[in-house]
């Protein structure tokens, strides 16, 4: 029989046979897609329920909160998420997560790189400068160097001096509608400033403040939608407003100002080079902000809200802090300066930095992400002998949510908030992250990630939240407008975009904030030593 007739037969007279020959094409080309093919050392596979899509659609409809349900169900150190035809690695053992951070083939880059490209209104000219070997690698150089240091101070003085600032024009007694809106404005404000200088367009325009939070609210639409001028037209029309506002900046003589931050000078030096446009360097300082902003504005409202919600933790910290603010000159007006030195906090304020990184550790629950630059083998250490092999070109997640909140670290009391869990009993650093009741294995604690991606403003974040707490514990009493005792409102999950979560809708956000007794005429001003050299 011609082959041709063997066809005409099928699709003619045996239909039936045709359409078994189909269905078992769809259903191998259905279980390839589901199932890639593993080398033996790589993680062991971890099928969804619904094949192909079921890992995404769970991602999607649970946010962060999937990657701990998976684990909750399947307590694996690493495994392999087959989806949408490709693959993805998750890690859950600290040990493995401790050796991805030591790992120089895992790479934060690719991930960062794709989120300017998408999220920021960079041109395709730029974008390549980029990418290329000679720009990116000095832009995240430059990062590291000015956040340390001389200029770290500097920019401490410049940020905190400038919350103080706003701080001190606070009357005796003041309701706030919304505690949330009240600090994101009052922290933004001073962040942009310590970046950007004093004449900066989002402090004179303050519409666009609340229009940046508004873009950092809708990424997502930015990164995984197709049209986020249509998704989100609100978002997509504030980024326009914003890029306005910042392209005017740079083509003016703003960022030549003494107060701009040696950070955005050395930013704008290497774009320079690269014959940015007032257009891009805009569209990079964007990203910028947003690192800045996103985890450290967020921290700011739950620090406050865990520790003016227990009046006995309050005490004990005021007693700590009142010798950190010394006495100054008595002002002309009557009132007292109050000087702040913030330097040397872990050591002089062991209980402040534990209700700091007890705060993190409630409220992250977002993911770090790495590439695989190149096949890498990771060996556990809680498992002497098993090593884990992850292939080339392949995307690597490892979940906060899963060791913030995991028992076998922290204790019983995972769920409750309980800051003397980070407080040190001895010197054994090299076997736990903090010491406590119960060890805590490094890779454990990572509110700032880990490793060569180690988040460069972590300490700039650090010293705005503690300065700004310090000042609100020893000078101000945070209650409700009732003059009862605040409750910690419930958190929303955070969208995958983002990394911490926000009131949740229907919260009572309201509190009045009131100057303590004694403290009535303090005027604060952050202490000259500071920005010592020899610091």
């Amino acid at each position: 029989m011609a082959l041709s007739d063997a066809v005409d037969a099928l699709i003619g007279g045996h239909g039936l046979t045709m359409s078994l020959v189909l269905g078992g094409v769809f259903i191998v080309v259905f279980w390839r897609l589901s199932t890639p093919r593993l080398d033996p050392q790589e993680p062991p596979i971890l099928k969804a329920r619904i094949p192909v899509i079921g890992h995404f659609l769970g991602m999607l409809l649970n946010s962060h909160g999937y990657w701990k349900m998976l684990y909750d169900e399947n307590p694996m150190p690493a495994c392999t998420l087959p989806m949408l035809g490709g693959k993805m690695y998750i890690i859950n053992e600290p040990s493995l997560i401790s050796a991805a951070f030591r790992a120089r083939s895992l790479s934060f880059d690719p991930h960062l790189i794709k989120t300017i490209k998408y999220t920021t209104p960079i041109s395709a000219k730029a974008m390549d400068i980029l990418n290329s070997d000679g720009f990116w690698p000095r832009w995240v150089k430059l990062f590291y160097s000015s956040m340390t240091g001389t200029d770290l101070f500097k920019m401490n003085i410049v940020v905190l001096g400038d919350i103080f600032r706003q701080i001190n024009y606070l009357p005796l007694n003041m309701e706030v509608e919304d505690t949330s809106i009240w600090l994101r404005g009052m922290l933004t404000t001073s962040t942009i400033t310590a970046l950007l200088g004093k004449d900066n367009p989002l402090c004179k325009d303050r519409s666009l403040i609340a229009k940046l939070w508004e873009w950092e609210g809708c990424l997502h639409h930015f990164l995984l939608g197709p049209a986020p001028w249509l998704t989100s037209s609100s978002a997509y029309q504030a980024r326009a407003d914003i890029h306005k506002a910042l392209t005017e900046y740079f083509a003016s003589a703003a960022p030549l100002a003494p107060d701009v931050s040696e950070l955005t000078i050395a930013a704008l030096s290497l774009q320079d080079e690269y014959d940015y446009s007032a257009k891009d360097k805009a569209a990079m300082m964007m990203a910028i902000l947003q690192g800045a902003l996103a985890n450290t504005i967020p921290t700011a409202y739950w620090f406050t809200m865990h520790l003016f919600s227990r009046p006995a933790l309050v005490a004990k910290l005021r007693k700590e802090l009142k010798p950190l603010a010394v006495p100054g000159p008595q002002l002309a007006n009557g009132k007292q300066e109050m000087l702040l030195d913030i330097r040397g906090l872990e050591s002089r304020a062991p209980l402040l930095m534990a209700a700091y990184r007890e705060t993190q550790r409630t409220i992250g629950v977002g993911c770090l992400h790495r590439w695989v630059k190149s096949d890498t083998l990771l060996t556990s250490a809680t498992d002497p002998g098993k090593t884990y092999l992850l292939k080339k070109d392949t995307p690597l997640l490892m979940s906060m949510l899963v060791n913030h909140q995991h028992e076998a670290h922290w204790g019983a009391n995972v769920s409750e908030y309980q800051p003397e869990r980070f407080l040190r009993s001895d010197s054994r650093d090299d076997e736990r992250e903090f010491n406590a009741g119960a060890p805590v294995p490094r890779g454990a604690y990572t509110p700032f990630g880990g490793g060569k991606h180690l988040c460069p403003g972590k300490d700039f974040a650090n010293a705005e939240n503690w300065g700004t707490m310090i000042a609100f514990l020893l000078g101000f009493d945070f209650t409700t407008p009732e003059g009862e005792t605040l409750e910690v409102p419930q958190r929303t999950m955070p969208l995958p975009a983002n990394t911490l979560g926000r009131p949740t809708a229907g919260s009572d956000l309201r509190s009045s904030v009131r100057r303590r007794k004694g403290w009535e005429n303090v005027v604060w001003k952050v202490g000259e030593p500071t920005i010592s050299k020899d610091s």
